[in-house]
């Protein structure tokens, strides 16, 4: 390289860090401020830079010289706090895990391809248990005993590959230590942060969830299944309708671990996302610590972050798209067909979680038929493709179109084909669009991520991303070419029809990486002054994304919670307001049916699916709105929550319904219904 290209290229370079630094400083301070009422907690968040950044210097001066190689063991430290909360949940999800790999490897062998060690084979695993468990729910024998019985006999593969599951954690310490190149700052600064971002997922995964969704459907659901023995979708849950992949999985965690193993599922999901975000990188030819860098920032996204720490379904989907394509990309360099059919097998799974896989499928189905195109035989391979796709996700749409004409019920079917972003038509609109949604997402992105926080991104991407571009990567093998069109794709598709960040983690996710290799490929070739730059822009980015994590996730209660002064309702409380009169009508009627406005808390209610809810627009209740969402439902209490349309709701329901006030609380009353409507 040329002494004039390489100063070109620094200067460029920190000419960006410096424009950049500049768009964050506004909401750093935002994001400080808002610990102001946490009163003499405020100066240690407001000191927080200054010192894990010394706390940051000591422990890299401290590992280098020391046990950088014995980090591998501060993995420990989390399992054994989830053992001694939960530790019937974490067995549970522990053996859930082993079934995983013990039904993945064997087919996987089936398939004759090979992989080098554990992740592939779990996340084709995990595909396997929710086909293999939705089959006994359709047969209504979701009884506990059952599906103990067939977890037994999916754990039975471990006697072929015991071996190979004892060695795996020796293995991945072995690839570590034995790896100098581990030693070195960006590995060090990138486990410092990860002690903290996995604190912060420990006190999310084992407090008592209070995420929307969650509450709403998802538990539930799975709760519903279990106590029923059946899946089969109910009219009084439209979500019901909705693939239930994820929900089957909740289901089995529920049957054998409870609450807690239904909660903590997604943490294992979410390192086996990282562990083939990893896989993927290196197979389009990424040092390993840029790997390891680009899958540890996108970790610290703060949306990524509290998706891979709630018990959603997004992180599962994600797992299913990224495991999808690195089956294709190994595909690349093997002629067995083997690699074809796994992928078609994970995106069908996909599309047995939610419909938004949809997004990932088309650049994924692209790029599978044209490495078809290019086989022997190349029609059957297809056909055996696109039956193995259909068979093993598909199902679930069927399913839904055949009971309710609509195979995307309760969702309009061409909103998931055709934009419904409030955007003009034509080129102009779009190209707008396009150029509006990177700003919107990093900093006014409460729309894209439901949240507090205005950057939900974090600033990763703001202050790294030109640098693949001044420090590309070279050569580029056709599985890097895959990887950026499949991101093109997706986020092209995306983008024109909705902002949510959680529906497009993994192009997302590729994107950091590719930014985190342009970060190292900059500091390997780069003079002292920007080295300093890029190093202080990191932790900059690190601890923005800290900070908004400790926003979005965390609280006072949550230690309180698991040290055991509080107890489960208690916190439930204290943090999601709508539990409080859901509780009190358990208490009086366990098997009361109830109304919520402004309250849908679904997973708090005496009987979930004895539960209906109604959310008022912003512009403020309407009675015909109430009176049709009662309409053809027994409800024997409503709950109102007290706003500016209080009166008129509590009017109308005394009048239509007879309703009688039967206890007030601070945010919600509880009326008694008297008659229902027609």
């Amino acid at each position: 390289m040329s002494r004039s290209l390489q100063d070109w290229r620094q200067w460029t370079a920190l000419g960006w860090l410096a424009v950049a630094i500049v768009l964050c400083a506004a909401p750093l301070v935002w994001t400080i401020s808002y610990f102001r009422d946490t009163g003499a907690m405020f100066h240690v968040i407001r000191a927080l830079p200054v010192l894990l950044g010394a706390a940051a210097i000591f422990y890299l001066w401290l590992r280098k010289k020391t046990f950088w190689h014995l980090e591998p063991l501060w993995l420990a430290i989390p399992v054994l706090v989830a053992l001694l909360c939960e530790p019937r949940g974490s067995l549970a999800v522990a053996w859930t895990i082993l079934a995983a790999y013990s039904l993945g490897r064997l087919l996987l062998a089936r398939l004759d391809v090979t992989d080098r060690d554990a992740p592939l084979a779990i996340a084709t695993g995990f595909g396997a248990l929710v086909l293999i468990f939705t089959a006994i729910g359709k047969l209504g024998l979701l009884y506990t005993p059952v599906i103990v019985a067939a977890l037994l006999i999916t754990t039975t593969p471990i006697l072929f590959y015991w071996r190979d599951a004892v060695r795996a954690p020796g293995l991945l310490w072995d690839s570590w230590r034995q790896d100098s190149g581990m030693s070195g700052l960006w590995p060090g600064l990138v486990v410092f942060f990860a002690i903290f971002f996995v604190a912060c997922t420990a006190l999310i995964a084992l407090s008592p969830v209070n995420a929307y969704d969650v509450i709403a459907y998802h538990f539930p659901l799975s709760r519903h299944y279990l106590s029923t023995h059946v899946l089969r979708p109910d009219f009084s849950l439209p979500e019901s309708f909705f693939p239930q992949g994820g929900e089957v999985l909740g289901t089995l965690e529920f049957a054998i671990g409870g609450r807690a193993a239904a909660q903590l599922l997604v943490v294992p999901e979410f390192i086996l996302y990282l562990w083939l975000v990893v896989r993927v990188a290196r197979a389009c030819c990424l040092s390993r610590e840029a790997a390891l860098l680009g899958a540890a920032a996108a970790a610290f996204l703060p949306f990524l972050h509290w998706t891979g720490s709630v018990p959603k379904d997004d992180l599962a989907m994600a797992v299913f798209q990224i495991g999808c394509l690195y089956a294709l990309l190994r595909s690349y360099e093997s002629s067995k067909a083997g690699w074809l059919y796994l992928g078609a097998f994970l995106l069908g799974q996909a599309f047995g979680i939610k419909n938004v896989a949809l997004f990932g499928a088309i650049p994924l189905l692209l790029l599978f038929g044209w490495t078809i195109l290019h086989r022997p035989k190349p029609l059957r391979t297809a056909l055996l493709f696109g039956g193995l796709f259909a068979a093993s996700g598909m199902f679930w749409a069927a399913e839904t179109y055949v009971r309710t004409g609509n195979p995307a019920y309760p969702r309009d079917s061409r909103a998931i084909v055709s934009s419904g972003a409030s955007h003009d038509s034509g080129i102009s609109g779009v190209v707008r669009r396009y150029v509006e949604i990177p700003w919107a997402v990093h900093f006014a992105g409460q729309k894209a991520f439901e949240s507090a926080t205005p950057n939900p991104l974090g600033f990763f991407l703001v202050l790294f991303l030109p640098l693949p571009l001044l420090y590309p990567l070279r050569p580029r093998n056709p599985q890097f070419k895959a990887c950026v069109f499949f991101t093109l794709i997706y986020i092209a598709y995306w983008s024109t029809l909705l902002s949510t960040l959680r529906y497009a983690i993994v192009p997302i996710t590729l994107v950091v990486v590719w930014a985190a290799d342009g970060l190292w490929r900059a500091w390997s070739q780069a003079g002292s002054v920007l080295r300093a730059a890029l190093v202080l822009s990191a932790y900059g980015s690190m601890i923005f994304s800290l900070l908004t994590v400790l926003v979005i996730e965390t609280n006072v209660l949550q230690v309180k919670y698991l040290l055991g002064t509080i107890g489960a309702e208690e916190y439930l409380a204290k943090t999601i307001k709508t539990s409080v009169p859901l509780f009190r009508i358990a208490a009086l009627d366990p098997n009361g049916a109830v109304f919520g406005v402004g309250n849908c808390s679904r997973d708090f209610a005496p009987q979930p699916l004895k539960f209906g809810c109604y959310t008022c627009p912003p512009e403020g209740c309407r009675t015909e709105d109430v009176n049709q969402s009662l309409a053809g439902r027994d409800f024997g209490f409503v709950v109102v929550k007290k706003d500016d349309s209080y009166a008129l709701v509590e009017r109308f329901l005394r009048d239509r319904f007879g309703a009688r006030l039967i206890e007030k609380g601070d945010d919600f009353d509880i009326f008694r219904l008297y008659h229902s409507a027609p």
